[in-house]
């Protein structure tokens, strides 16, 4: 019975030890992972485009140094999404500019020729009806396509012209 009672005694004490083991175990792990929270959260602000977000310092060297290389990821992650932005505007604005002197070229240039074109066409129509009855076709197609041609570079002006306008 003595030595029953010493080894009963002797298992509940060795249960007692392995469950604060256990426990000592688990409060080590759960203190150790600790970090792991922080930088989840940090993940999924940065998931969610808050680029200012960034991990603490760390006490744990390896983690210091994770937390090092994440905070320059995202600063460096933060400096190209700039640049891409400060490119995008400069691209709309040098678009918008080539825009501009087509359309500017188109009106003044290619425009001016074709109502000129299509005046002299006009005239020689008219010509044509009382003076010269075989230059008529001609004139006619003339007139016709150098009309078509205006009402062409009307739709491409009209294109070219920036929506923020509408």
């Amino acid at each position: 019975a003595e030595i029953w009672k010493q080894m009963t005694d002797l298992l509940l004490l060795l249960a007692l030890f392995f469950v604060a083991i256990n426990m000592v175990i688990y409060w080590a792990v759960a203190k150790a992972l600790e970090p792991t929270w922080s930088i989840l959260q940090t993940l999924n602000h940065v998931e969610s485009g808050n680029m200012q977000a960034r991990l603490p310092a760390f006490k744990l060297p390896e983690l210091a140094r994770i937390g090092d290389k994440f905070n320059h990821m995202v600063e460096t992650l933060e400096q190209s999404i700039h640049r891409n932005h400060q490119l995008s505007q400069q691209l709309i604005s040098l678009q918008e500019t080539e825009r501009k002197n087509l359309a500017r070229d188109l009106h003044d240039e290619f425009g001016q020729c074709l109502t000129a074109i299509h005046a002299d066409a006009t005239v020689v129509l008219q010509l044509a009806k009382t003076k010269y009855p075989e230059l008529k076709e001609s004139a006619t197609a003339i007139a016709q396509l150098s009309k078509h041609l205006m009402e062409m570079v009307s739709g491409l002006l009209q294109r070219l012209r920036p929506g923020a306008l509408d």
